[in-house]
């Protein structure tokens, strides 16, 4: 999985919307997918709940950062 060049609009790919998808499903960081969709934190959970996919699988917060 590589990342997309990043996407100053608000609009999503059908690429970016499948890479969304693949990283949650192999991701334990919703900021490295994030980094890698170079999209802000609430961008991509707000794109995974419109796509409903389980963005809860992916961990939030401090505990996500091993802190």
């Amino acid at each position: 999985i590589t990342a997309v060049p990043k996407n100053t609009n608000n609009v999503w790919t059908p690429e970016e919307d499948e890479l969304l998808k693949a990283l949650i499903e192999s991701s334990k960081s919703i900021h490295s997918i994030a980094a890698k969709l170079q999209r802000s934190l609430s961008a991509v959970k707000g794109r995974a709940h419109v796509l409903k996919v389980a963005a809860k699988r992916a961990s939030f917060g401090l505990k996500a950062k091993g802190k």
